[in-house]
């Protein structure tokens, strides 16, 4: 029995690191950042900033071992950084609380859907929370016991954690507050004034960077009461200093010229712009600076309340909650400490993120939660050793429900990615699709970032140049591209001519369909499997490239356990609809197997079924056609309800609400068609209630034309104030007008 317990760290490791094993992606997974973060560590690369050179650095050094494919490799860094987490919360917890306290503290972590997500694939997270539970459990031996080498050991692993990702100084002030919580007492509102007002409101109301470390540093010298101060502070910069060093790896590689070198920071302003992230050296989507401050910060603080609930259960909130008020009573100023690390990673850094509701966002945002879950951990492991003191059964039944909740809810099957071979194969099919030394262009991350790393780490397609639409503009992008393709043209793509001329000069050249394209450009390129470019392609050629494609699970949008995996089944969609509406145009049969294909990948996708709508209508078969149109509505107005639901951007929603009143005005013509007018002009005015257009009210006017003629000039008038140049509606206005002349006359 001694021996166990000796060994319950070790136990607990291999337990969590064996589940993270079970469920590991077997490659790289489609996840945010994952085909960057392994581009980069296999290549010795630059990332975007803040760039996370430890991660990169740890990186390359398991990409040495020889076990499996590269990515696999990272993937098994995130599962033991993920146990290790795990292992060293259960050992802080139970010297600290106790076994109840411990064991329920590492099921709420271990099992938590988003850390369990984060364990698994090739990304800096997991490293992130080890180091996070590390500094916490070294802050609250600093709060019990003060010890200056203690301390400046702190400093130093602060320094080196922060190296791997930078938001986590959001933790700077608490930590230091609570690491030094056991000096003398001080007026705690003055400094919870700074702590929760004062900095947070210069960040927010003049996006300044430096209040977060103004109040690490007037922490600092505010809490601690030593004869030497001014040494103290000068020790504490330096081992901080030398932990953060592991940055320079940035100046000094980037010199070097390696593959990727984002921001290119062999320059000092590139260098700090890189550390601050202030410039990302190019453009990337910004989703926030869509939206006024602050705007969408109840809706983030919704779906935080929803994570929460998923993952801790209603008995895991109320034993942190229980707990951290406890704290609040035996140690104000600790608890003081607490609440900073949780108020400024969990709801400061929502209301900083303004992210939209929408699962691009929510994906996004989703590992940010893990921080102030880490805190909301700590604080139900109180909990649980309060409980524990006043009822130890009632501690453990509590403690057995955290263990087993995950698996009731079914988390296993929802977490398990070990036969998840979705971006490996949209990779293949990818470089499939390319003729020899062509130029393909990509824009998000998952897409561009999965085909970097099958090129570079698992030697595809050498032949191909792989471009990012996004980061395309940059210098520093171009100067490393053209070491490797020299003889490539690389302009900025902000309009249909710059694609034009792009598409000419490099071709063959070729665009995935997760770019943005000009309407009028992406209409005239030519489908080629997974790929649209400026070659014409005979259909039936392109076609047959689908035959040699790799399907390995369940294709379906709405089916898929993450955001990122339903994208790469939305680029399917895509371009089978495409391969769809071409034949279309040469024989509408023929393009039935596309378009249902398109349709069975993306349920909620109105095209296919308006397609198939407008080949029946062609066959005259009416009550076909309307079945399919209704079908086509139906799913326009969900998408509307999506787009107002995730708070889209006006652009997007004014696209679906044309799509969606187009479709309308096409059930109103095949109800006419079928001998109901009523009907026919219920449909058009919903229609023009949805999105007024010129048809809609032509279509009305010809519905009135012999039993109404001036209800059909009024008509005919709102279409041409909506579309002065709408030819049907100018000819019949003038045949009206005239005929109603005549009428004057006699």
């Amino acid at each position: 029995m001694k021996k166990i317990i000796e060994l319950r760290v070790p136990l607990v490791f291999f337990a969590f690191f064996a589940l993270y094993i079970f469920t590991l992606h077997p490659s790289l997974a489609p996840y945010r950042d994952a085909g960057e973060m392994a581009t980069s560590a296999w290549t010795l690369g630059v990332s975007h900033p803040t760039s996370y050179p430890l991660y990169i650095l740890l990186g390359r050094l398991i990409d040495c071992l020889p076990l499996g494919n590269p990515a696999y490799r990272l993937n098994l860094l995130s599962a033991i950084s993920a146990a290790g987490a795990v292992a060293l919360l259960f050992s802080f917890l139970f010297d600290s609380f106790g076994f109840q306290a411990a064991l329920g503290g590492c099921a709420l972590l271990g099992f938590n859907a988003t850390f369990w997500s984060i364990a698994v694939v090739s990304e800096m997270y997991s490293l992130w929370i080890l180091g996070a539970v590390f500094l916490l459990s070294l802050s609250w031996k600093l709060s019990e016991k003060y010890d200056d080498r203690l301390w400046f050991f702190f400093c130093f692993a602060f320094g080196v954690i922060v190296s791997n990702r930078l938001d986590f100084v959001l933790w700077a002030p608490g930590l230091i507050w609570l690491s030094l919580s056991g000096a003398d007492e001080k007026p705690l509102s003055f400094w919870a004034g700074w702590a929760f007002v004062v900095c947070p409101a210069l960040m927010f109301f003049f996006g300044l960077h430096w209040p977060i470390a103004a109040l690490a540093f007037f922490t600092a010298v505010y809490d601690r009461k030593t004869q030497n101060l001014n040494s103290w502070v000068i020790k504490s910069a330096f081992f901080s200093l030398l932990g953060f060093s592991v940055y320079l790896y940035l100046p000094i590689r980037s010199s070097a010229g390696p593959w990727l070198d984002w921001n290119h920071p062999a320059h000092w302003a590139n260098f700090i712009q890189s550390i601050l992230r202030t410039k990302y050296g190019g453009t990337l989507d910004l989703i926030s600076e869509n939206y006024a401050k602050g705007s969408l910060f109840l809706g983030n603080m919704i779906l935080y309340a929803q994570h929460l609930l998923h993952n801790f259960s209603l008995l895991g909130i109320l034993a942190a909650l229980w707990g951290l008020s406890a704290l609040a009573r035996s140690k104000p100023k600790s608890f003081i400490g607490v609440l900073t690390l949780y108020f400024w990673s969990g709801p400061f850094f929502l209301l900083l993120a303004n992210m939209p509701p929408n699962p691009h966002a929510i994906a996004i945002v989703d590992p940010h939660y893990l921080l102030s879950d880490t805190v909301l951990i700590f604080g139900a492991a109180l909990g649980l050793a309060e409980w524990s003191k006043r009822s130890k059964a009632l501690a453990q039944a509590a403690t057995l429900f955290l263990l087993l909740f995950p698996f009731i809810a079914g988390r296993l099957k929802e977490e398990n990615r070990r036969e998840h071979f979705f971006d490996y194969d949209y990779a293949r099919n990818i470089f499939l699709s390319a003729p020899p030394h062509a130029t393909i262009i990509a824009k998000k991350d998952v897409q561009l970032f999965s085909l970097w790393y099958y090129q570079t780490a698992a030697g595809l397609r050498p032949d191909l140049n792989l471009v990012s639409q996004g980061l395309i503009g940059s210098p520093w992008y171009e100067n490393s591209f053209a070491k490797r393709a020299p003889n490539l043209f690389l302009i900025p793509l902000p309009d249909a001519n710059a694609w034009k001329r792009f598409l000419a000069v490099n071709s063959p050249a070729f665009a995935t369909p997760d770019t943005d394209i000009p309407s009028s450009v992406a209409n005239a390129l030519s489908p080629r499997g997974l790929l649209m470019g400026n070659v014409p392609e005979d259909l039936n050629a392109s076609q047959n490239l689908w035959h040699f494609f790799a399907f390995r699970g369940h294709y379906s949008y709405e089916a898929q356990p993450d955001f990122f995996t339903s994208d790469l089944i939305d680029a399917y969609s895509q371009m089978s609809f495409k391969e769809g509406t071409e034949k279309f145009k040469q024989d509408p049969v023929s393009s039935f197997e596309d378009l249902n294909r398109a349709w069975a990948m993306h349920w909620i996708f109105p095209g296919p079924p308006a397609y198939l709508g407008y080949a029946a209508y062609l066959k005259q078969d009416y009550p076909d056609a309307l079945n399919f149109y209704q079908i086509a509505v139906s799913l326009g107005e969900k998408l509307n309800f999506l787009a107002q639901k995730y708070r889209a951007l006006e652009d997007a929603v004014q696209s679906f609400k044309k799509s969606c009143a187009e479709n309308m005005i096409q059930v109103g013509a095949i109800e006419e068609k079928l001998g109901k007018p009523e009907k026919a002009r219920d449909w058009y005015l919903k229609s023009i209630t949805l999105y007024p257009s010129a048809q809609a009210h032509y279509n009305l006017a010809v519905l009135t034309w012999n039993s109404n003629p001036r209800n059909s000039q009024k008509e005919l008038e709102e279409a041409l104030a909506l579309d002065p140049h709408y030819a049907p509606a100018m000819k019949y206005l003038q045949v009206l007008q005239n005929r109603m002349a005549g009428y004057g006359k006699k």
